[in-house]
Parts: C-alpha cells; structure tokens; sequence
C-alpha cells in the first residue's frame, strides 16, 4: 500500500537572514539548514528585500533560493526604508497561483502585514492550499487591532467558507490573547498543540522559553509537527516550525 501523501511546511522568523548575537549576514546558510528539510512551503517573516542601495542583497537572496531548492516565490514587503526593505514571503515547490499582500499597520514605528497565496498541490485530494503568512505587533493593543483585520480578511477570501488553509508566523503572542481569538473566530487549530497537547517554544532560539511562533490550520490533518534544532539555534533569534499534513 502506498503512503498517504503529505505537505510539509516550515514557518520561520529570519531575523532580516542574520545571526541573533552578531547581526552576520548568514541567509544562505540558513538556506541549506532547511533545504535538509525537503520543505514543500516555506513562511518567512522578517525576509529583507532588494534595496537599491545594498547590492548585496539580491546575490545572497538568489543563494537562498537556490539553496532552499523553492523557485516559486511571493514576496510582502511592509518596511521601506532608505537602505532596506522586509516583511513577508512564501517560497513553494509548486506553482503559486496567485497572490496579495495586506498592509495590517496600525503604528508608524511597526510596519506589519499579511501575505495571502494559493498554491497549486500535485498530490491529495484537494487541488491548491490557501496560505497566510503574518508578523503582528509587539504591543497588544496593535495585536488586536491587526487580528481583527486579518481575520476579514482571511474570511473575505475563502470560497467557500470552509475552505482548508494555513495561518502560520511570528504572532508576538506572549499573553495567548490572539489564541484564544483565532480559535473563536476562525475555527482554526494549531499544529503544534494538536500533536503534543501545547504551543510550540520558539524564542529565544539559544533556549527557547515563549510560545511566539505559530501554524494555525482548519481543514487538514497534522501527521507530524516539531520545533527545528540543530545549527538554528545559532542563526535567527526564533525557531523554524515544521509541520506535515496529510493530503
């Protein structure tokens, strides 16, 4: 009997590609940690992108990419500044049909946002995947403004209603308010919970102690979740989330 298919996906807050405790530049090598992976989609929050005024940043990004093995790509920058750029990204092994990114700013001093795809699936039973890819607010207030928001938006795109998606990011949930708030609105449940019975532990990566770091889903089933280790406690200040899901 052949294996049931599977999607696995990494969320992963770079720290702009560089080490936590140095500021280096190490975004290729942080490519070829997860390409050990054999990642399906990948979330990134805090991806810089290319700036004019730093040519460095598109060769190390094309060493990323190539690294990481993903040549479909979809980008949200939120900050614009004068010698840099980041936000969100979703890289995939298939083809990313479509795409938005959502300006969830409610301060001048925090740039954040939303990136929306959906992406084609070779494999399973359904089609293409609707994805989420966000990074909320330090200060709460601004959390719950921007959970709102995503959350219409969120709902404003699903046809129909119950369509399965993924949320994953860097929630800056230290006070599990915006849990409990996606689980009331969007129905959604989280990978790493239904797997060990908890949030996974993700910052700060040296030892991990608070539960930042999240994959939100509805409509899939978790076959494995799990905190990356290895080289990554010394790169970003927060933890890869892997998560498999049945097709």
């Amino acid at each position: 009997m052949s294996e049931t298919p599977f999607l696995r996906v990494i969320s992963y807050n770079l720290f702009k590609g560089r080490k936590w405790w140095s500021g280096q530049s190490v975004l290729p090598e942080m490519g070829r940690a997860l390409a050990v992976y054999r990642p399906d989609i990948v979330l990134f929050q805090e991806i810089r992108g290319d700036h004019p005024s730093d040519a460095a940043i598109a060769v190390e990004t094309a060493a990323f990419m190539h690294a990481l093995g993903l040549d479909q790509t979809a980008f949200g920058m939120n900050y614009h500044g004068k010698s840099s750029k980041h936000g969100n990204a979703i890289f995939a092994r298939q083809s990313i049909l479509r795409f938005e990114n959502f300006d969830l700013s409610v301060s001048r001093l925090e740039r954040r946002g939303m990136l929306s795809a959906e992406c084609a699936l070779e494999r399973g039973s359904i089609p293409s995947i609707r994805l989420f890819c966000t990074h909320l607010d330090l200060r709460q207030s601004g959390r719950m403004q921007q959970l709102a928001n995503l959350s219409r938006e969120i709902e404003r795109h699903l046809h129909p209603r119950d369509e399965p998606f993924i949320l994953a990011g860097d929630f800056n949930d230290w006070n599990l308010e915006a849990d409990i708030y996606l689980k009331e609105r969007l129905g959604v449940l989280e990978a790493h919970e239904v797997r060990f019975g908890t949030l996974a532990k993700t910052f700060p990566s040296l030892l991990p102690v608070v539960k930042l770091d999240r994959v939100y889903f509805r409509g899939l089933k978790v076959r494995e979740a799990r905190v990356l280790r290895g080289p990554f406690q010394f790169l970003s200040d927060h933890r890869p989330l892997l998560v498999d899901f049945d097709l």
